[in-house]
């Protein structure tokens, strides 16, 4: 009799133990709005084995792809008020609650990567972050997810500025983006990026802009073969963070979080490079046409166009002007 009631105390102790055991794990929600099959993905879910595999299992992060939890910007109001913990997408997005962060999607701004990489060493960008989490209580966690620029995947090819009239093209709900492709001759229309292969499919927009990783994984390709390099932007895909659940954190998962979203930004980078030459191949052989440009007009008329943004205040003055200078 004595064995069997220790042998249930033992078992209570134990099933105690396993749900306080529980009980502990952090679990976070990171959203997004690429496609499953986009690298991007891969690294969020890359990232999300890291955080549990050097947390111990303290903490798991669960990924919800393709705008599960709401277009960006609700996303990050999301963030914001707590709905979940986690974002990640292109760093222009933080520009609808961080005003300077406009700059960034004006085209043709930042030159190569190299001039993206010394812009986010400078003052200028640590200023960004730290407003970000003094007025909106959000944490750029990680900004090397660095992509290649953004290029225009169409229905129809272009060889200049000329041919963009009247196009449709698929634009975020970005002001500065809006504006520019508009003043360029093109007709912007507003599609979540999750909706964007299937605004082509049907034939609502002609084409859009992309970055050049994310074309194959999105399957743009498939729907709007050619793809015009213009190399018109670069910006990060950066990870956000709401600062209130980073702070409730104890510091070693602090760390834990931290380094890992900085590691499979370096294996999401290196993943970009090492895919792009494989997957152009598959690109071409599916019937994909890619088409070399000459950028001089449409860089030189986005240049009084960020001079008018400027002065109507989307951006801080002399701001481009700064970046540009930028070596």
């Amino acid at each position: 009799m004595f064995t069997l009631v220790f042998a249930v105390a033992a078992l209570l102790a134990l099933s105690t133990s396993a749900a306080q055991s529980a009980a502990k794990v952090v679990t976070w929600k990171l959203g997004m709005n690429a496609a499953v099959t986009s690298l991007e993905v891969q690294a969020a879910n890359k990232f999300a084995e890291l955080v549990r595999e050097k947390s111990g299992g303290a903490m798991v992060v669960q990924v919800f792809p393709a705008g599960q939890l709401g277009d960006s910007i609700a996303q990050i109001e999301n963030v914001i008020v707590g709905a979940q913990e986690m974002y990640a997408n292109s760093a222009s997005w933080n520009s609808q609650f961080v005003k300077d962060f406009n700059v960034l999607t004006m085209p043709f701004l930042v030159r190569d990567l190299n001039h993206l990489t010394v812009f986010m060493s400078s003052p200028i960008y640590a200023k960004w972050c730290q407003e970000y989490i003094d007025k909106h209580g959000i944490r750029i966690l990680a900004d090397n997810w660095m992509r290649l620029p953004r290029v225009l995947v169409l229905k129809k090819p272009i060889s200049k500025l000329a041919d963009l009239k009247g196009m449709k093209l698929r634009m975020p709900e970005l002001e500065v983006y809006y504006e520019t492709w508009k003043a360029f001759g093109a007709g912007p229309v507003v599609v979540p990026w999750a909706e964007a292969y299937v605004a082509l499919k049907q034939g609502v927009v002609d084409g859009m802009d992309s970055p050049l990783s994310s074309v194959y994984g999105q399957k743009f390709f498939e729907v709007a073969p050619y793809i015009v390099m213009t190399n018109h932007q670069i910006d990060p895909y950066n990870v956000l963070v709401s600062e209130k659940a980073y702070k409730a954190l104890p510091d070693d998962l602090k760390a834990v979080i931290t380094s890992c979203a900085r590691e499979a930004g370096d294996w999401y980078s290196q993943l970009v490079v090492q895919s792009y030459e494989e997957e152009k191949a598959m690109m071409i052989q599916a019937g994909a046409k890619f088409i070399e440009i000459d950028t001089t007009e449409f860089v030189q008329r986005a240049l009084p166009l960020a001079q008018s943004f400027e002065n109507r205040g989307l951006w801080s003055k002399g701001l481009f002007e700064a970046i540009s200078a930028l070596k």
